[in-house]
């Protein structure tokens, strides 16, 4: 049961970081992008692995990133 309750969180992530990207009616209705990731890497924290949680965090914020409209923001500052 453990195997698939990570396969369906990370197929779960899989499917909201493709609704967020492409309907924007939530945005729209609400005044402002509402983000499911933050409460599902909650859910798969107390539910599932380490790894499971660690794959879902990793992928989700790679994924994210590259989904949203958000500029690209880099921290290196030179000397």
């Amino acid at each position: 049961m453990n195997l698939l309750n990570s396969i369906l969180i990370l197929l779960t992530a899989w499917l909201e970081f493709i609704l967020e990207s492409s309907y924007g009616g939530a945005r729209h209705l609400f005044g402002a992008q509402i983000d499911l990731i933050p409460p599902l890497i909650v859910y798969a924290a107390l539910r599932s692995s380490i790894v499971t949680m660690a794959i879902l965090a990793v992928v989700g914020g790679c994924a994210f990133d590259s989904l949203s409209l958000n500029p690209l923001e880099l921290q290196y500052q030179p000397r």
